[in-house]
């Protein structure tokens, strides 16, 4: 009998902002959990990552354990951008005072680390824009081609 093929091994940095969406952390993961679960060919190592240790989500719980946002990323890793609340409305943050500036270092790494790596995946782009889903609404709106 053969031996089976190795596991693949794919490292998946989650950027933690401030004022987290709860639903944007969980949902991914989740299904991350259960496809390692599920099957033995690819495993999901998750990591999260972000300019603090802990952040305040928008239900009020308090995610921690968060690493901090690495120098440079594996060749293979994927990185998973959750998004924010414009406003806690169910706990108070005592570190608020430091979103904007947590927020210019997610976009700052972003920018350093992994921009220069991005691929679309998009075949058709510049031809045809890719959507770009609006999270208030729900809807989807074209992206400027440049």
């Amino acid at each position: 009998m053969p031996d089976p093929a190795p596991t693949r091994v794919i490292p998946l940095y989650v950027v933690a902002p401030p004022r987290l969406m709860m639903l944007d952390l969980a949902g991914p993961i989740d299904a991350i959990r259960r496809a390692n679960v599920g099957q033995s060919a690819v495993r999901f190592e998750v990591i999260h990552v972000g300019p603090r240790s802990r952040v305040m989500t928008s239900v009020g719980l308090v995610v921690s354990r968060i690493a901090a946002l690495p120098r440079s990323l594996p060749d293979d890793a994927v990185v998973l951008l959750g998004g924010n609340v414009t406003t806690l409305t169910l706990a108070d943050d005592p570190d608020a005072g430091r979103d904007a500036s947590d927020e210019a270092a997610i976009v700052a790494w972003l920018a350093a680390t992994a921009a220069p790596r991005i691929t679309s995946a998009a075949p058709s782009w510049p031809r045809s824009p890719p959507r770009r889903a609006c999270s208030r609404t729900g809807s989807t709106s074209r992206t400027a081609a440049g």
